[in-house]
């Protein structure tokens, strides 16, 4: 995992270069809610991976609920983000915002945040909001982005969410296809998803700045993808595997593989044939166990 870690840290350092001295205030979060007349207004203690956006609590006039959003440096004054908040004392509440986690998107810098949305009295869960910066380097709301794998399933944590979001924006680009969500992998330096429809399979693999599409056929010439079966990434080194397990007729166990290295992507058809002749494609374990001794570090 040395890969994401040192991803992670270039990730939080270019984003605490931008707009460095730009960063908001108390005096800020002072000034802005007596010009909307708040009530209460406080700047979160939560520890930022930027300066020039926080997040903010603050109640309405009469409204007697919590309310949350983010402030942020605009070009010309700041700039408000309502996160959730209600009229006259009516629900919804913003308990708290607790979370942020910074990470890349099709070359875009984004903010997830996780906040307790209060519904109802007795209705309340984790919710989420984004943010990214545009070409001039200010935050926007990212309002096209969606974290529902199911438009009723909620997920469950931040981790999720984003995750979500990274698969969804993944099969926005194969209309026709399905997104295996069970099996998408995403995490701080890249990502793995698997598309489907009748006897095909698609494998996209993500870097920080390329991305690469593949067939299941590169690993299975005339041969359809019956069945996909588990997904999987194994770090060795420097190098990440990204690792499908797909039947094809008769149950015949496949392999799909690709390195990511320095934000090269490539299919592993040699490595892939070398497990297949030596059995080792029944599970996942057997195929990390392989990749443990025949892989490049």
């Amino acid at each position: 995992m040395m890969t994401t870690r040192r991803t992670s840290l270039l990730l939080a350092l270019a984003l605490a270069s931008q707009h460095a001295a730009a960063d908001i205030t108390a005096a800020d979060v002072k000034k802005y809610s007596s010009a909307q007349k708040w009530e209460d207004a406080e700047r979160s203690t939560l520890k930022m991976p930027v300066d020039d956006i926080v997040p903010i609590s603050y109640s309405l006039p009469k409204s007697g609920g919590p309310a949350c959003g983010l402030l942020a440096r605009g070009p010309k004054s700041l700039v408000f983000f309502d996160i959730l908040s209600g009229d006259d004392g009516n629900y919804p509440y913003c308990g708290n915002v607790s979370k942020v986690v910074a990470f890349k998107l099709a070359g875009k810098s984004y903010l997830a945040f996780e906040f307790w949305h209060q519904e109802l009295r007795d209705e309340a869960f984790d919710d989420f909001f984004y943010v990214r910066r545009d070409d001039a380097g200010y935050w926007q709301e990212a309002k096209d982005v969606s974290d529902r794998a199911k438009e009723d399933t909620m997920p469950g944590n931040i981790k999720d969410s984003i995750r979500n979001v990274r698969a969804n924006h993944m099969a926005k680009s194969f209309p026709g296809q399905q997104m295996l969500y069970r099996d998408f992998i995403g995490d701080d330096d890249g990502a793995f998803g698997v598309l489907s429809r009748p006897n095909t399979c698609t494998f996209v693999v993500d870097a920080a700045t390329t991305r690469a599409t593949f067939k299941h056929e590169d690993f299975a010439p005339g041969q359809p993808c019956s069945t996909f079966v588990a997904s999987s990434r194994f770090d060795k080194g420097a190098i990440a595997y990204y690792i499908g397990l797909f039947d094809g007729p008769q149950k015949k166990r496949q392999l799909a593989l690709f390195s990511v290295s320095h934000n090269v992507i490539k299919a592993e058809k040699d490595l892939a044939a070398q497990a297949a002749s030596k059995g080792q494609l029944a599970d996942i374990k057997s195929v990390k166990q392989f990749l443990t001794t025949a892989a490049k570090p």
